[in-house]
């Protein structure tokens, strides 16, 4: 890299649907100073919403496959495209992206965790695990959880970690929440009903196999209200059982399942109150958007949903998979519309105060500066 050039970044994520870490990528595009930062992204399963956004940014697109009998054809692309700093997103324990990025010659390595290991019940250091890790010169973790799951799973030092927790777009909030172009005038709902919401795709690790039951016995006891949901069918058949579950417990007028939408704004601006039932997380994207939109929160208390949502402040956390703790801690606001509003500035102030965009990209800038280090 010459002296007034720019900072080449390549961003590898495995997957361009619009998920949480897909929606970090987003970010990180449309956001590093263009001036200082040339940003490539690498993927190489599927192609979807997050692939068209980053199309229509203009971001260098690039269709990488790892072939395990043929390593060369990855490596040959990391030295074509040299890159000064490498992040890859890949999932759970893949680590075949940076070991040919790291045979490559790319030394600024990075990788960002966005969970707590939920697909590992053992939760004990792996072969991969130290494969990715000896790759690694600096690992990115969305949340505090999820960096000390990094650390006392997989051994990476805390010295070698770098909290950067997501940052949101804050949205210009009018005084009076819009009737016009929300969501509530696409489902018709008049002007008394509360709308509940979630926007986290549709898989089993979401909790909606609690949420929902949990909802029957919310419309049981405060009619006036709707839950409306939209996302990604990341598991096959799952959206269609759980149109099944709706049916099945009489909400079938009360509930709305709505495919993914790129612009939320019209979701978050029309919600009384969010509901987070996932099983794990690391930090929802979700989940700090209607934040920022001032909706107060519902939510499980897992892995680093606790460092945004402050228990009683701005929302309630409960416990996952308890269907009565859930019916419970949405009636509540719904009943208190004082504690309703109350928890809606409040969520608003705590996305402006610590999850905001500069923020994220402050952060990541600093870790790509640190990876670029030279090598003592």
């Amino acid at each position: 890299m010459g002296a007034n050039s720019r900072i080449r970044l390549l961003l590898y994520i495995p997957e361009l649907q619009m998920g949480g870490a897909e929606r970090t990528v987003v970010r990180l595009a449309q956001h590093l100073d263009p001036s200082r930062f040339e940003v490539h992204v690498a993927w190489s399963a599927l192609w979807g919403m997050a692939g068209e956004v980053l199309k229509s940014l203009g971001i260098p697109l690039h269709l990488l496959q790892f072939d395990a009998s043929n390593p060369e054809q990855a490596i040959e692309f990391y030295r074509n495209l040299s890159p000064d700093v490498y992040l890859s997103f890949n999932y759970r324990s893949g680590y075949k992206d940076l070991v040919a990025a790291r045979s490559a010659g790319i030394q600024a390595t990075l990788t960002r965790r966005a969970d707590i290991r939920h697909w590992d019940d053992a939760k004990k250091q792996t072969d991969a695990d130290r494969k990715k890790n000896a790759a690694t010169r600096l690992v990115i973790a969305c949340s505090e959880a999820a960096g000390w799951v990094c650390n006392n799973v997989e051994r990476v030092p805390w010295s070698r970690i770098r909290v950067i927790h997501n940052g949101i777009d804050l949205p210009c909030l009018p005084a009076v929440r819009p009737e016009q172009n929300t969501i509530r005038r696409e489902l018709g709902l008049p002007a008394d009903v509360r709308l509940v919401g979630n926007t986290a795709n549709y898989r089993t690790l979401k909790g909606y196999e609690t949420l929902l039951p949990a909802f029957r016995h919310v419309v049981r006891d405060y009619p006036a209200v709707h839950f409306v949901a939209c996302g990604t069918a990341v598991e096959p058949g799952h959206i269609d059982k759980l149109r099944l579950l709706v049916k099945s417990l009489g909400l079938s007028n009360k509930v709305t399942l709505l495919p993914e939408r790129a612009d939320l704004s019209g979701v978050y601006s029309g919600l009384d109150l969010f509901v987070q039932s996932s099983v794990t997380e690391g930090l929802s994207n979700s989940l700090l958007e209607a934040m920022s939109w001032g909706v107060p929160v519902v939510a499980t208390s897992v892995g680093g949903t606790g460092e945004a949502v402050l228990d009683s402040v701005c929302g309630r956390l409960i416990p996952h998979s308890d269907e009565k703790a859930m019916a419970r801690a949405i009636l509540e606001p719904l009943r208190t519309p004082e504690l309703l509003e109350r928890w809606r500035r409040a969520a608003r102030r705590q996305i402006e105060d610590r999850f905001t965009v500069p923020k994220m990209m402050a952060g990541y800038e600093a870790a790509f500066e640190t990876a670029m280090e030279p090598v003592a």
